[in-house]
């Protein structure tokens, strides 16, 4: 994982280097966000539904 990583970070230089990294791990932390969140809404309404 952390070899393809420095392999998609090689053409870069260094200042835009930062600027790629970082959006990605905001890219990514997002979608984690997203799926947590989900989770969240999904179970609080199966508990919902079981209560019903």
């Amino acid at each position: 994982m952390q070899y393809a990583f420095k392999l998609l970070l090689l053409p870069f230089k260094s200042a835009n280097r930062w600027c790629w990294f970082s959006f990605i791990h905001l890219h990514l932390f997002s979608h984690i966000y997203i799926l947590i969140y989900l989770h969240i809404c999904y179970t609080c309404f199966e508990l919902r539904l079981s209560y019903f």
